[in-house]
């Protein structure tokens, strides 16, 4: 076993004062045994890890010794780069991936990791680059991860489409153009934008508060809670300010018995540096409000308005799952029609005059209204991308007023199976 695990194991046991004895009696193992982990002569299994991991407070299972992730009922693994290459069983052509890249983990699904090793095994020149431009972005950033896998589940599903079409100009709201996902059956562009908002940013700032706490703070353990239906502008502005933050959060007045916690201003989130020495329980409450997260994000997608096509059918393909939209998904997916359909109906008929697009996308055309720009907008697809072999969720969302519509045939090729859901607004709109 590494040498580095079992220093983390021994120093974890440290900070929380616990024995090895303690903690073999905890594990229901011998202090011998435990006393093997430690000294590196041994290295324990999952199970293991995972309940030291819960005794610990660890939001990544021992700093990363343990590789998997839970978000709802599904696990998550930290696959490399080099993990999927080995993966892909491809006799036409090679996909080359340098030392640098074999250990960039992305984080996955087992559904998933097959579905891309399945993808990426019919080889074409293209998805060589989507391979390459995947290896080398960082992990942080799963834009490109997610790309890869809607265009595996395109192909699952065996949607024709040409992938990274080039939109000229006069074709678009960009008056330079612009590269495109693709295009389907040579007729509708689409692109894909990573949806989940707020989640993944905020389980972001939590990490980063964390990460911080390590060095100043070991004894603690940071959460956020409260409501989760903000806007995305507000939880990026959290992140670009979690320095301040963090030194706000332990500062004496913040103090409360031995535990430090702050209120988010215009905002219901609380963050809390929870003092974990000793067994302790941690829990976190998020509220999610539906239709307040729709008025709050109803401009998410107009930050890259000038990629709506004004010639041809535009859709936005939004993959999602229980990792980067844990609020749509499992047990928690009865408010999820009520959150889509809020959206849409306020991007598609909801929209001013007064507002110009600019003040979201500095790249567009000019004297464009968002209420203009609306209309460039042909149909949202939400799209669970677990690869649950045909079981995921389809949401589809026309938009009543578009200027180009999408072909009812192509529209059905999203449609095949029972969990699909349309929504064309026929009873909302007024004359």
């Amino acid at each position: 076993m590494s040498t580095n695990i079992s220093n983390i194991l021994k120093r974890y046991r440290q900070i929380n004062n616990f024995s090895q004895s303690d903690l073999a009696k905890h594990l229901g193992i011998s202090a011998s045994a435990y006393n093997h982990y430690e000294s590196g002569n041994r290295e324990p299994s999952i199970s293991i890890l995972t309940t030291l991991a819960k005794l610990y407070h660890l939001e990544d299972q021992i700093l990363g010794v343990y590789q998997s992730n839970t978000w709802g009922n599904n696990n998550y693994s930290n696959y490399t780069m080099k993990q999927l290459l080995d993966g892909i069983k491809s006799p036409e052509g090679n996909y080359s991936l340098t030392a640098k890249y074999e250990n960039k983990k992305i984080v996955l699904l087992s559904s998933q990791f097959k579905a891309l090793c399945d993808y990426f095994s019919k080889y074409s020149d293209y998805k060589r680059d989507i391979f390459t431009e995947l290896s080398k972005s960082k992990s942080d950033n799963e834009g490109k991860l997610y790309e890869a896998l809607t265009y595996a589940w395109l192909e699952k599903q065996g949607i024709h489409f040409s992938p990274q079409e080039r939109i000229n100009e006069g074709e678009c709201l960009n008056p330079h153009g612009y590269i495109a996902d693709g295009i389907i059956d040579e007729s509708v562009v689409f692109d894909v934008k990573m949806f989940g908002i707020t989640q993944p940013n905020l389980i972001r700032l939590q990490k980063k508060l964390n990460e911080m706490r390590v060095n100043n703070h070991n004894d603690y353990y940071i959460t956020i809670s409260g409501s989760t239906d903000l806007s995305n502008n507000t939880v990026q502005e959290l992140l670009s300010k979690s320095n301040s933050l963090y030194n706000s959060l332990f500062l004496e007045e913040n103090k409360h018995n031995k535990d430090y916690w702050i209120t988010i201003p215009k905002t219901d989130l609380e963050i809390r540096a929870h003092y974990t020495t000793g067994p302790k329980i941690i829990s976190t409450i998020s509220e999610f409000n539906p239709y307040k997260w729709a008025m709050e994000n109803q401009y998410y997608f107009f930050r890259d308005a000038s990629q709506f096509c004004t010639q041809k059918p535009f859709v936005i393909i939004c993959p999602y799952d229980s990792k980067t939209a844990r609020q749509f998904t499992g047990s928690f997916r009865d408010s999820t029609m009520a959150a889509f359909r809020s959206l849409c109906r306020r991007m598609f008929l909801g929209m001013s005059d007064e507002i110009d697009v600019n003040e979201f996308d500095k790249k567009c055309s000019p004297i464009v209204s968002v209420k203009s720009a609306s209309k460039c907008i042909s149909a949202v697809i939400f799209q669970d991308i677990s690869m649950h072999s045909g079981n995921d969720d389809t949401w589809i969302f026309i938009n009543p007023y578009a200027r180009n519509k999408v072909s009812g045939y192509i529209l059905n090729e999203f449609r095949y199976h029972i969990q699909s859901m349309f929504e064309d607004f026929a009873y909302d709109t007024y004359p």
